[in-house]
């Protein structure tokens, strides 16, 4: 049921530069993977209309070809929104999973009905360790029925108790409805998304500024004063959030709103030490653009809040439930959705990016980024704030043109200069 789910939306991540050796490693490194256990996910077969079914047990030597098939070379040069745009444009050969290479650029794309950030980064982790040479660590066992053992460890499977949880969802989503920020139709378009994407690269020195500078009395509770790597990882996170919705603030119209929501993962209300294939994840209202409260520490009380009040959970289960019923109505094909869009969300996530030092190239300035495409509606402006070894990597990915995303890094990198200035 989870496959349509997200009904044909791509994720591309993109990186570089990436090293020459684990670049070549990579056919090889496909092909194993998917033949052992940590692979099993990957062992699907592209069928019609984007349906998923299993390779067999005899299918060995066509799994290991639709693996080599899924690694594609082009020319040296392209640009990370290009090289994101055909991997697009090429599709799935075989299995849910293509790795396309120009150069030191790499991008990788999944599938969103069968992965989220979560479980595709897992992947992604492994793919990389096979390439490397590394062991790859050992498999949690697989949590059977997800939603439920989920509603049941969060205490929402009492009617009552769900239905609460419910209320604060509709509550949090008719809250911060903004009219629609366009007055036409936004349809997909490849000269749009090939100027979609905007990176700001901070190294150690500048990032450290948001750890080292005194923290605003609103941050300044006991957890935030915790010294260790957890408690300083939240607090930048935080900031870094709240810089990226202040400078959003510069790049939307001035005159419209929208609604702020973050990326959140579910896993944190699933039994422990069980591992969670497929979408498992929700982005959840926290505010309007104009409206919402962005100082880190307010940041951090409210994204904390929604977790807490496990509302996010029950958007899930309750979108789960949406989808079933439309199953019900329409056996035969859920119909596509209507083509183009007029209102967008700007969506805001965090990634701890485990990436092994020997995947990169050189040191300095990095790029990783999470690119999104669906055939007929234009995906919202989507901000990836991603922690990698020497820095982190703060991407804007707006396909529609919604933005004036050549403002977004000159404005992020002044709010930081002016918030965290140097010494």
């Amino acid at each position: 049921m989870r496959e349509r789910l997200h009904d044909r939306l791509d994720m591309v991540a993109v990186f570089e530069p990436v090293s020459p050796a684990l670049l070549a490693a990579l056919p090889r490194a496909l092909t194993d993977l998917v033949s052992t256990p940590q692979g099993a996910a990957l062992r699907r077969r592209h069928r019609a209309l984007r349906a998923w079914g299993r390779f067999g047990r005899g299918d060995l030597d066509a799994l290991r070809e639709a693996a080599l098939a899924s690694v594609v070379q082009h020319p040296a040069g392209l640009t990370p929104a290009e090289l994101g745009l055909r991997s697009h444009q090429h599709g799935y050969p075989g299995i849910p999973i293509t790795a396309h290479v120009s150069g030191s650029l790499l991008a990788v794309m999944f599938p969103h009905d069968l992965f989220d950030g979560s479980s595709a980064w897992a992947h992604l982790e492994r793919l990389f360790q096979h390439a490397a040479g590394t062991r790859p660590g050992e498999l949690l066992p697989p949590l059977h029925r997800p939603v439920l053992s989920s509603v049941r460890d969060a205490g929402l499977l009492h009617r009552s108790a769900l239905a609460a949880v419910r209320e604060v969802r509709r509550e949090a989503e008719s809250s911060t409805r903004t009219p629609p920020l366009t007055d036409h139709d936004v349809l997909p378009d490849d000269g749009r998304r090939l100027d979609g994407l905007r990176q700001v690269w901070l190294d150690e020195s500048r990032l450290g500024r948001l750890i080292t500078v005194p923290a605003s009395p609103a941050v300044s509770a006991p957890t935030t004063l915790d010294t260790s790597h957890r408690a300083r990882r939240t607090t930048t996170t935080m900031r870094l959030s709240s810089l990226v919705i202040d400078a959003a603030r510069e790049i939307f119209p001035r005159d419209k709103d929208v609604r702020v929501r973050m990326a959140i993962d579910l896993r944190r209300y699933a039994p422990r030490e069980r591992r969670i294939e497929g979408p498992f994840s929700t982005s959840y209202p926290l505010g309007t653009l104009r409206t919402i409260d962005s100082d880190p520490g307010s940041l951090g009380q409210a994204t904390a809040a929604a977790i807490a009040s496990k509302a996010p959970l029950a958007a899930f289960a309750a979108d789960m439930a949406g989808w079933a019923r439309t199953r019900v109505r329409h056996p035969r094909g859920v119909p596509a959705p209507q083509p183009g869009r007029r209102d967008f969300d700007l969506v805001v996530s965090t990634l701890p990016t485990r990436l092994p030092e020997e995947f990169w190239a050189t040191d300095g300035e990095r790029l990783t980024a999470a690119l999104l495409y669906h055939p007929a509606q234009p995906t919202d402006p989507y901000v990836q704030v991603a922690h990698v070894r020497g820095g982190v990597v703060v991407s804007l990915w707006d396909e529609a043109g919604v933005t004036d995303r050549d403002a977004f890094a000159g404005a992020f990198t002044r709010l930081l200069d002016e918030r965290y200035p140097l010494a």
